[in-house]
């Protein structure tokens, strides 16, 4: 794999009870992030061509990883407030179903752009 992304995702509540089962008052989720680009230790004194095909695909593999992160932000913005109001156990199922459902748009986007293949992230390695 030449570019990666890879995060978590975690959340803690505050509940209070009056009778029987307590309800989430407060909730926080913390998500983390982390996007690996590939370097080329000779790009300084490459080809000026073989810079520019390496500009183009890091570029086109930059914007495939931030399509990744524009999924999580989709998927989990406001998902704090989600959370709350319901019982612990309705709560981490609602958690649950967010993460299944951001890993499936996020297979499906790596189908549909052939994991960034078709959009750029293969370099010519026979310019320059």
């Amino acid at each position: 794999m030449i570019g990666r992304g890879e995060g978590g995702c975690t959340w803690h509540g505050a509940a209070y009870a009056l009778e029987g089962d307590a309800v989430v008052t407060a909730a926080a989720v913390t998500v983390q992030t982390r996007v690996t680009l590939p370097e080329w230790s000779g790009y300084a004194g490459a080809p000026a061509a073989a810079q520019r095909e390496w500009d183009r695909f890091r570029r086109a593999l930059m914007d495939h990883e931030y399509g990744h992160l524009d999924l999580v932000i989709s998927h989990l913005t406001d998902l704090d407030r989600r959370l709350v109001g319901g019982s612990h156990s309705n709560a981490e199922a609602i958690f649950q179903r967010a993460l299944r459902d951001l890993a499936a748009a996020e297979a499906e986007f790596d189908a549909r752009t052939d994991h960034g293949r078709n959009a750029g992230t293969v370099i010519d390695v026979s310019i320059g």
